[in-house]
């Protein structure tokens, strides 16, 4: 099995929070992550509807520090950390962070839980977990990605 690296340094900060690792994980099928995380850290899924577009809601208990196993279901989640995070990760997801404090890269196509979003609705997703703010509070925490990949 091959292993593949990539480390994002993450460029947001806030003076509410000092240096924050802000990531969203786009889930297109079910999988089980592997993450090692220095504090204990708070999933959120995206929730739509019609009504009120895109909310963050809390995805199950708060992951301890250390070495856990996510098992997530198709969708998009988010999570912000003041310390650097690994996660091990398979198929089937996409880890997004964002370079700038107000701007998401693009997102992947909407996983086919929301086919029936539009696009427009689909673009406007990571306003629901928004990570606003200014100035430069410390060092920046650091997000690695390990990708397992399949020998041929």
């Amino acid at each position: 099995m091959e292993v593949k690296s990539r480390t994002v340094a993450n460029a947001l900060s806030t003076a509410a929070l000092g240096a924050t690792l802000a990531a969203a994980l786009y889930v297109s099928k079910p999988t089980t992550l592997t993450m090692v995380a220095q504090e204990d850290i708070r999933i959120d899924r995206l929730a739509y509807s019609d009504a009120t577009g895109f909310v963050a809601e809390r995805h199950g208990d708060l992951i301890s520090a250390g070495e856990s196993e996510l098992v997530l279901g198709e969708g998009v989640y988010h999570f912000r950390s003041t310390s650097d995070v690994t996660l091990v990760r398979g198929d089937g997801v996409d880890v997004i962070v964002p370079q700038e404090k107000d701007a998401w890269p693009d997102p992947p196509v909407a996983p086919t839980i929301w086919s029936s979003v539009s696009p427009e609705a689909w673009a406007k997703h990571s306003e629901a977990f928004s990570t606003k703010g200014s100035g430069d509070y410390g060092p920046r925490p650091v997000l690695t990605v390990i990708t397992e990949v399949e020998a041929n």
